[in-house]
């Protein structure tokens, strides 16, 4: 990653959370617009859609991925105007100011959102002796977090650079897991949360992701829980833990021809 790039973005670290992930796991299929005037500045990188599988699948047919970040708007203006808008695309904005910049230029709709959830203090809900830390990659948890969306080469991945694992076991069987990864450090994410639809109203995935919150505040981490806006269970997982939102990353849709509000 360019240098200036990073500490650009990571001024703002959480907030630019999702831009730093992209840029570390795409690497050079990203394209990036930097413009500086004085202490003001502005970015938008580009993806290519192909290039992520989640993208892919969630919006098959568009072109790219855009992103924003920077501290002042005629600058963004100025770097929306060089996006072409004869192609569908999805852009991804994590403030207010950025949305309204591109709903200036572009006919867009909202298709979901992601909300980031964090703490400073421990957690004192469910810091449980139940669940079970854990270093090692095991084949039945894989199968598990893969509900979540992950690749087993994803998944293994984390495991090489230091994700870990906590998991409440009723005898040999896991009922409700989660992982711990690195986002761009000191940010630790806490992901692929799964719940068996049996053990459903005991408190069990609170457990487990108040063990790995107050696992990764002990290490000097930031820990970040994100949910999709929809995702009800998860949201209440998160508040009801007293988790506090630092950042919404919205999905804007445009499609040419003003479609892009029938594409859902």
């Amino acid at each position: 990653m360019n240098d200036k790039i990073a500490t650009l973005l990571r001024n703002h670290r959480m907030e630019n959370i999702s831009l730093l992930k992209m840029i570390e796991a795409y690497g050079p299929a990203i394209s990036c617009s930097v413009v500086e005037r004085g202490a003001e500045w502005g970015m938008l990188l580009a993806l290519p859609t192909k290039q992520s599988a989640f993208d892919l699948a969630k919006y098959p047919g568009t072109a790219s991925v855009i992103f924003l970040s920077g501290s002042h708007a005629p600058i963004l203006n100025e770097l929306l105007d060089q996006v072409p808008q004869d192609k569908p695309l999805v852009f991804k904005v994590q403030h207010p100011l950025y949305k309204a910049l591109v709903e200036s230029k572009f006919q867009v709709s909202s298709v979901r959102s992601f909300i980031s959830y964090s703490c400073a203090e421990p957690l004192t809900a469910a810091d449980d002796a139940e669940v079970r830390e854990e270093a090692a990659v095991h084949d039945e948890l894989l199968l598990l977090w893969r509900q979540n969306g992950y690749s087993e080469q994803e998944l293994r991945r984390m495991f090489a650079g230091g994700a870990r694992s906590f998991t409440l076991y009723r005898g040999s069987i896991p009922v409700s897991t989660c992982i711990v990864f690195c986002n761009d450090d000191p940010v630790w994410e806490v992901g692929g949360v799964f719940m068996c639809e049996e053990h459903r109203g005991n408190g069990y995935a609170k457990k487990v992701v108040s063990r790995a919150i107050n696992s990764l505040l002990r290490r000097n981490l930031i820990p970040r829980y994100q949910v999709v806006h929809d995702n009800a269970a998860s949201i209440h997982v998160a508040e009801s833990l007293g988790l506090k939102k630092a950042v919404v990353l919205e999905h804007l849709l445009y499609a040419p021809n003003h479609q892009a509000g029938h594409r859902q």
